[in-house]
């Protein structure tokens, strides 16, 4: 392993100097940070921002001019390096949905039985529920759509579908 070419090649590299040269608008940034801080407080966009810094010709890196993003991340750097924390929201505290009350279960009763009954007293019905009229063919051959749809007794028609419609300006 120690014949390996790229790990011979890795110990032939030369270290890279000592960080890098800031870029000039990072430097502009740094020089002018407490103006542009004012600045921002009293309401200036970072578009703003952008075109000003255009206009005294700093540059990105590649240089094109630079945008409010990238004006916004530059300071930010800045802010950071100072030693500024990032400002977080305040968390709300997540307000407990109110569930659905439920009605209280009624006390049970003992009848002169000894039964515990509900004090609930189930209705016989008085006469049984109507049955759902009969179902057209194409229901009644499907079970499921029978009970689904229950007393439905025809299947409405729908149109085909006008996919030109409302496309095209009406003529007067």
């Amino acid at each position: 392993m120690a014949d390996d070419p790229f790990r011979k090649r890795l110990e032939e590299l030369a270290p890279a100097p000592k960080g890098q040269d800031p870029s000039a608008a990072r430097t502009h940034i740094r020089n002018n940070f407490e103006h542009i801080t004012a600045a921002r407080k009293r309401g200036v966009i970072w578009r703003q921002i952008a075109d000003l810094m255009d206009a005294e010709g700093i540059k990105a890196a590649d240089g094109s001019p630079l945008s409010p993003a990238e004006t916004r991340a530059l300071y930010h750097a800045e802010r950071y390096t100072r030693g500024a924390r990032r400002r977080r929201r305040p968390v709300q505290p997540k307000v407990a949905q109110a569930e659905p009350v439920s009605p209280a279960p009624e006390p049970a009763t003992a009848d002169h039985s000894g039964s515990v009954v509900s004090s609930q007293v189930a209705q016989k019905p008085s006469e049984p529920a109507p049955e759902p009229p009969e179902a057209p063919a194409s229901v009644a051959a499907d079970p499921d759509l029978a009970r689904v749809l229950g007393g439905i007794r025809e299947l409405p028609t729908v149109p085909p579908p006008n996919f030109r419609a409302g496309w095209r300006k009406k003529e007067s």
